[in-house]
């Protein structure tokens, strides 16, 4: 499980490199954003030229393709660009370094909560596990269906397919990639909204132990905090306020009681995910660490 883990986390370094220079071309007004989107933007430039090329028959969808295509792009960002990524480095230092420590914080802490909860069972799991199952196995594009033998995959599938790119590269199997996907997504959004906060701060006038500090505060504002419905929990446990207190708030099946925090249902959270009233059954409010927590490696997750 460790080496597979290395070899993930290696794959992932590694195409964050490549397009480094790349993404401080794209965003010259916000340099310190580049570290924070290198990996994301490395998988889904890979992923769109695997597919393509895979799609008209001019390469196979394989683990050397993705290498491959993986040293194009490293070749295509770093020999123009370059020396505008190591000018930036230098000017940015602790903005990248603050970048690379969010994403592997919120990884590791992440690996650590999903090996607690690694079943593939449940919810939409088992559909996202075949999904990325044919993925991964298909050497061939389009992916087999695998509900209906000899028809091509139907589903809305570009996260999938990211995601299969590590997978295919180092030779991972499909169980060990679903729940590491499902930790990377997390990391990734972290480390992107780390970065933008980041880069806004400093490009109004902050220094960069404010910059790294409101990064922070971004990263886990977009990734864990959500819609606040923990707090609210703890209120209605602690027997804060009415009945119309507690209609206005709109989170279904939350009133105030005496009960104390946290809930003694186990799956109170769930809860926090079903905060618009005015849609029938659910108005849906997924957030990150809700998605995350429940395991789906769904395209709403992944997007």
């Amino acid at each position: 499980m460790w080496f597979d883990l290395i070899r993930w986390l290696v794959a992932l370094e590694l195409a964050g490199l490549a397009a480094l220079p790349l993404a401080y071309r794209l965003f010259p007004a916000l340099p310190g954003i580049a570290p924070g989107i290198a990996k994301a933007l490395a998988l889904i430039l890979i992923g769109y030229v695997a597919w393509i090329t895979g799609m008209i028959g001019a390469t196979a969808f394989t683990g050397p393709t993705i290498v491959v295509i993986c040293a194009i792009l490293a070749a295509a960002s770093w020999l123009p660009w370059g020396r505008v990524a190591q000018r930036a480095w230098r000017a940015n230092r602790a903005t990248a370094i603050g970048a690379e420590v969010a994403f592997l914080l919120v990884f590791a802490v992440a690996t650590w909560v999903r090996a607690h909860n690694a079943a593939i069972a449940g919810t939409e799991k088992p559909m996202d596990m075949t999904f990325l199952t044919s993925l991964i196995e298909a050497n061939r594009l389009p992916a087999q269906d695998l509900w209906l033998a000899q028809f091509g995959l139907p589903y809305y599938y570009l996260g999938y397919l990211i995601y299969a790119l590590p997978a295919k590269a180092v030779g991972l199997q499909p169980a060990v990639a679903y729940n590491l996907a499902v930790v990377t997504v997390i990391a990734l959004s972290a480390t992107a909204a780390f970065g933008l906060a980041a880069a806004l701060v400093q490009r109004a006038g902050a220094g960069q132990r404010l910059a790294l500090g409101l990064g922070a505060v971004g990263a886990f504002a977009l990734a864990v905090m959500g819609d606040l419905e923990a707090f609210f929990e703890w209120l209605a446990g602690s027997n804060v306020g009415d009945a119309g207190f507690w209609a206005a708030m709109g989170i279904k099946n939350v009133t105030a009681s005496a009960a104390g925090f946290p809930p003694a249902d186990g799956g109170w959270w769930f809860k926090a995910a079903r905060v618009i009233p005015n849609l029938q059954p659910d108005g849906i409010t997924e957030f990150p660490n809700f998605s995350f927590l429940l395991g789906d490696l769904h395209p709403h997750y992944m997007a």
